[in-house]
């Protein structure tokens, strides 16, 4: 794990790479199902205002 870390910070893995999936505020509730029923599609979720 630490070595994972440190590739990260180093920036040897692209920060959007943990990122699966984009909400607006409006879908947000997608996010809390996807996580609470164990999707495993979802590994990092962000909200995107525009």
């Amino acid at each position: 794990m630490r070595e994972a870390v440190e590739a990260y910070e180093k920036g040897y893995i692209p920060k959007d790479g943990f990122i699966t999936h984009r909400f607006s505020p409006e879908d947000m509730h997608k996010a809390y199902e996807m996580m609470e029923n164990g999707d495993t599609s979802y590994l990092k979720g962000v909200v995107v205002f525009d």
